[in-house]
């Protein structure tokens, strides 16, 4: 029944799994052969897993005990294997909150500390034509109510398309033996992506390669002692291409926070311009948008008109994290709700077993509170247990993963914190049904059971 139920919910729910992981499985039972030998071998593991330790305890039953009715838990056993049970299911649980939380806490902290450039309201549109078709819809694109920058380029300061080259150094006969990152842009690319000139001035407009501005991180693997000290020097890069450095830019992450910030050299260089930056007011970004498509279209006619969010492309570089996350939340879901199943199981057979106790207790004069405690200190230790097994596994896993990051964030205490508050809570709200109808009945009822 729970396999002919999971083929059922599998085919209902793989379009939403399909649409929240981009992919295209699909679901053909009778034209997978290996799915349909899959099924029946997971029914039979999954029974054996399920059935053998009942049927090991039944078998070791003494018929004389048992047929004189003197069974007794002791006797039974399985109490202790459940709770053995529910705390690696709520362990496991909590190890997966802990990782959901950091991979989300990592994730946001990429996406919205300050990359050392601006990357809201700008749209990347390619720049398929001639250069001077290029400059013609570049002025254009400055006419629209809306559009406030625009820059010529090769890519974004942070992008998947990178040109990384040894550069020679103040006439230097041998190469350095770093790689430069190398970025090329028009005299507008400063401004329009926010990057910060800390000295010397911006780029003049040219049609080739005449000068350069570096980053801190550039006079840093030189060793200077000062960024001041690169001004007026020359570089010479990728063979031909050679001028002054005549400015020093702030350092910004160019690629994912996986990795740390290069060396970068940025220049004109008309013929590597490749996209447009269109650095856009968020006033009315429907109406600047489709102004901005017409224009375009009319100077690239034959050509598709497609565009990016700066954003949206730099959240590209998260994407694995991402799909991880969307996992881990999926199987916290499924692992919580096992867990839940469990732990009501446990508190009903507690209820069974103690309806005596628990009428005498009332008769007594106890409280509703202070039965509700009867089953409460039993999940608070269950779930105590788990968690002191969950928090190093968590901690270690986490700390490994997070190795992958040059800019990694901290584990903070928080973190366990709210995972057990979450396990707590869950927790509460599955036994509370059972717990309040074993402390609500009626002591004269449970003093009569058997």
């Amino acid at each position: 029944m729970a396999a002919l139920l999971a083929l059922f919910l599998s085919v209902l729910v793989l379009p939403s799994v399909n649409q929240w992981f981009t992919t295209q499985m699909t679901f053909n039972i009778i034209s997978d052969g290996q799915l349909m030998l899959f099924i029946p071998f997971l029914v039979i593991v999954v029974t054996f897993l399920a059935g053998f330790y009942p049927g090991l305890i039944l078998a070791g039953f003494q018929p004389v005990l048992a047929l004189k009715g003197k069974l007794s838990q002791q006797n039974i056993g399985g109490f202790n294997t459940r709770r053995v049970l529910i705390i690696t299911q709520f362990a496991i649980s909590q190890v997966l909150i802990i990782g959901m939380i950091v991979i989300a806490k990592q994730i946001n902290y990429s996406k919205q500390s300050d990359l050392g450039f601006d990357r809201e309201a700008i749209v990347l549109l390619p720049q398929p034509s001639s250069l001077q078709v290029a400059k013609t819809l570049k002025n254009q694109l400055l006419q629209i109510a809306g559009v406030e920058n625009v820059a010529l380029c090769f890519a974004a300061p942070a992008s998947g398309s990178s040109w990384n080259t040894t550069p020679r150094y103040n006439n230097n006969i041998e190469e350095e033996v770093f790689r430069v990152s190398v970025k090329a842009g028009d005299e507008d690319y400063l401004k329009t992506f926010g990057l910060k000139l800390l000295a010397g001035r911006n780029l003049f407009p040219a049609d080739t390669v005449k000068e350069f501005l570096v980053n801190e991180t550039f006079a840093k693997k030189l060793n200077l002692a000062s960024p001041l000290e690169l001004l007026g020097k020359n570089l010479k890069i990728n063979g031909n291409m050679s001028g002054p450095i005549v400015g020093i830019i702030k350092d910004f992450h160019d690629q994912s926070f996986h990795q740390d910030i290069s060396p970068v050299c940025v220049f004109t260089s008309p013929d590597l311009y490749s996209t447009y930056g269109v650095k856009i007011n968020l006033g009315n970004v429907a109406t600047t948008m489709a102004a901005i498509e017409k224009t375009w279209g009319k100077m690239n006619p034959d050509q598709v008109y497609h565009y990016e969010f700066l954003d949206d492309h730099i959240a590209l570089f998260y994407e694995t994290e991402a799909l991880m996350l969307k996992l881990i939340q999926a199987f916290s879901l499924i692992a919580i709700f096992i867990g839940c199943l469990g732990l009501y199981g446990l508190v009903s057979f507690m209820a069974s077993q103690k309806t005596k106790e628990i009428g005498i207790r009332k008769v007594l004069g106890s409280t509703v509170g202070q039965i509700l405690w009867i089953f409460g200190k039993e999940f608070v230790r269950l779930i105590s247990v788990a968690f002191i097994l969950a928090a190093p596994i968590a901690w270690w896993l986490m700390n490994t993963w997070l190795q992958d990051f040059k800019f990694p964030i901290e584990i903070d205490a928080w973190v366990f914190g709210l995972t057990i508050l979450i396990t707590l809570a869950v927790a509460t709200l599955t036994i509370v049904h059972q717990s309040l109808k074993a402390a609500l009945v009626n002591p004269v009822k449970s003093l009569k059971s058997e």
